[in-house]
């Protein structure tokens, strides 16, 4: 079975004969509709082609794919597309859900119908003077009669050859001639109307934009004289009707190919022309879509990924990159999204159009000292780096949900799929970096446009139904890029919360929750979601203390040069847990299972706070006194009893417990003890403990007053 793309043009229908001649054993057929002039031409001259209608899928045994490789654009046939064997002809551009066959004529010809005449004349088979005129029309009409960039010398050579063998230009004229209907008359005036100017990178770019009721057919006719009128760099077209938005967009600016632009909303073509149409969709949001992508640049981010990322990174992309030689890859989610914000994120998220598991397995045996962890159910494998940074490698895939907060079932998919499965719009990012198409970024549902707007946006209205965990992201988010909710998604985390995040295990909120508490300023993230209604689902009327939080931000400040790493979330939670008693503090930590080592830092915190503060209060109280009361306590109860108090006097105690006590040495060590005739046993940590105290209380300061002192000791011990 030979088929083209649906929408059919002069160039599919050229290459679908064409293929006829190399394949006369297979039958030709559309996939789905033509353009107009294509109608005229067939209705004058049938070609006896089948209609998709009338084939039964399971009687093809070979699909041969004329000018498309893209699934989505050859109707019914994209059902068995990757189930039977496929040969491929097509000129187009790369995309990222291509089809591969198991043969493929792909190259940058002006039209696909010069691809396949190569083939013919090779094989010196025969063609008609009907069949030079169909073949002209299809070079003329793709390389817009000569004039696109992208035409070719092959392109010019076929055309010379099709001309000698009886190819008619006044029957070529004729159907590439744009001749205008009144309903056509009417767009066009107020297409014209409607032209706002942009300056993109330069480059005069016009958005024109009407509503109709009615379908007009033949659009790109209308388009093609709005060109020739206003003599336009580049030009968007948006036609809303009652179904259904048509993009068609026309380019003279080589910085500008709109084919791979249009790509994003299902649609496609070449960089000089391109169509895509958008059901359900909004005219306001897909327009600044379009734009942003625009002004994205060449919408290419390998400048990026060379300038903000670091050598190590580079390389493992490199290797990856290497790598793809059976499938596609491409960095993926909040990874591009950071990039594009500039933002540090040492953790690289790939996915793969394929088995990623594998993949992670051949890119692990290139890392040195590496490690890797494989989750079957998910497709997914994280390589641990020598470096400590990870490598999240996942296959394509998309999730359903069975029930509310539940984990999701994984199947295969393509890479929109696996974008559409993503939480919001700024994390649907992908860039490839295939060796084709290196660093070209992809941006399905908008994601760059809400960046650029500061905003967090969810894709589907069911996305905090299948996951109530989202509200907590969204809310991280928005905190930590100072982004707003948009009023949907906003009101949709309202109303779930009323019922949804009781569905959620207490391990999956708290994992959420300690990711806003590791925020720097995490206390704008927790009032936003006491606002929502969410924080009541950790522990019923918690409410945010901010005199604390502003508390614990001042002593961070003042003893940031005394402290190691600290667990600053923790500190977050004990703020936010501040007024809660001590039974309620032992249920929430019990409820949000946290692990023994947290458990014990922050019932510690809450239990000992106030023994201590009355202790370090005390007037007459040695260094040596204040070290052993302090000294196994974690920094995270002393920290939060800082912010605690008024007291002057605590707060120099615990600071000078930071500055100087707990960092206070002996200069003695066993061995030399035993030099000293002492026997080894318990007795040694003791002498050893009463050593520092002596140095904590000022009463011996050298290695030689601690001689004496031992010797000393000893004397008293000998009688």
């Amino acid at each position: 079975m030979i088929t083209t793309h649906t929408n059919a043009d002069f160039d599919g229908l050229a290459s679908l004969i064409c293929a006829g001649k190399l394949y006369p054993s297979a039958i030709k057929c559309l996939s789905g509709s033509v353009c107009s002039n294509v109608k005229a031409f067939l209705e004058r001259y049938p070609q006896g082609i089948l209609k998709s209608h009338s084939v039964k899928l399971e009687t093809i045994e070979r699909l041969i794919l004329v000018d498309t490789r893209e699934k989505h654009r050859i109707g019914k046939f994209g059902q068995i597309a990757d189930k039977i064997p496929l040969h491929i002809y097509d000129h187009h551009p790369s995309q990222q859900d291509d089809l591969s066959g198991e043969k493929e004529e792909i190259r940058e010809e002006g039209a696909t119908i010069t691809i396949l005449l190569q083939d013919l004349r090779k094989k010196d088979i025969s063609i008609t003077k009907e069949e030079a005129t169909l073949f002209a029309l299809g070079i003329y009409e793709d390389t817009g009669s000569l004039l696109f960039p992208t035409t070719r010398h092959s392109d010019i050579d076929c055309l010379s050859w099709l001309l000698k063998h009886g190819a008619d230009l006044s029957i070529v004229s004729e159907y590439l001639e744009h001749r205008l209907t009144k309903p056509h008359l009417l767009l066009l005036s107020d297409l014209l109307k409607s032209s706002k100017l942009h300056k993109i990178r330069g480059i005069d770019v016009v958005f024109a934009s009407v509503t109709t009721k009615e379908y007009i057919e033949d659009l790109a006719s209308v388009v093609h004289q709005l060109m020739d009128i206003e003599r336009y760099k580049v030009l968007f077209c948006f036609i809303k009707t009652k179904e259904c938005i048509h993009i068609i967009a026309r380019s003279r600016a080589e910085e500008i190919g709109v084919g791979s632009i249009l790509s994003d909303f299902g649609g496609g073509g070449h960089p000089q022309a391109g169509s895509a149409t958008v059901k359900n969709g909004d005219l306001t949001r897909i327009k600044k879509i379009v734009l942003a992508n625009l002004k994205i640049g060449e919408r290419n981010l390998s400048f990026l990924i060379e300038k903000r990322l670091p050598k190590w990174m580079r390389e493992i992309i490199s290797i990856s990159s290497r790598l793809c030689t059976e499938t596609r890859v491409y960095l993926v989610g909040g990874f591009v999204r950071d990039l594009i914000l500039n933002r540090e994120n040492l953790d690289l998220d790939l996915v793969v159009t394929g088995d990623g598991i594998e993949f992670a397995k051949k890119v692990s045996s290139f890392l040195p000292n590496s490690c890797i962890t494989s989750h079957h159910r998910f497709g997914t494998a994280q390589i641990t780096l020598e470096n400590k940074g990870k490598i999240d490698i996942a296959g394509a895939r998309k999730e359903a949900y069975t029930k509310p907060g539940a984990l999701p079932e994984v199947s295969p998919a393509s890479l929109k799929s696996d974008l559409m499965r993503r939480d919001f719009t700024i994390n649907t990012l992908a860039v490839s970096i295939n060796h084709q198409d290196f660093g070209r970024l992809i941006n399905f549902y908008g994601g760059t446009t809400d960046i650029q707007n500061r905003i967090v946006r969810i894709l589907h209205p069911k996305s905090f139904l299948d996951d109530p965990t989202r509200i907590f992201r969204a809310v991280r988010f928005s905190s930590r890029f100072s982004f707003a909710l948009d009023a949907e998604t906003e009101k949709r985390a309202r109303d779930i919360t009323k019922e949804g995040l009781k569905h959620i295990s207490y391990e999956r909120l708290r994992n959420e929750l300690i990711l806003i508490l590791s925020d720097e300023y995490p206390e704008n993230a927790l009032n936003r979601l006491a606002d929502l209604g969410a924080l009541g689902f950790i522990w019923g009327g918690l409410r945010l203390q901010k005199n604390i939080f502003s508390k614990i931000h001042e002593e961070l400040f003042h003893i940031a040069l005394f402290l190691p790493q600290i667990e600053t979330w923790i500190l977050w939670f004990l703020a936010l847990i501040s007024k809660l008693n001590k039974d309620e503090t032992t249920e929430v930590v019990k409820r949000l299972r946290f692990c023994s080592r947290v458990r014990k830092k922050v019932l510690e915190a809450k239990s000992s706070s106030s023994e201590i503060l009355k202790f370090l209060q005390r007037k007459k109280v040695k260094n040596s006194t204040v070290y052993k009361r302090l000294i196994n306590l974690s920094d995270e109860t002393l920290i939060f009893i800082l912010a605690k108090t008024k007291s002057l006097l605590v707060k120099k105690r615990i600071h000078l417990f930071f500055a100087t006590l707990r960092k206070e040495k002996v200069y003695l060590t066993g061995d030399d003890l035993i030099s000293m005739g002492l026997k080894p046993g318990p007795k040694f940590r003791a002498v050893l403990n009463e050593l520092l105290c002596q140095h904590l209380d000022g009463r011996i300061k050298t290695k030689e007053d601690e001689l004496r002192f031992i010797q000393k000791l000893l004397r008293y011990a000998n009688g």
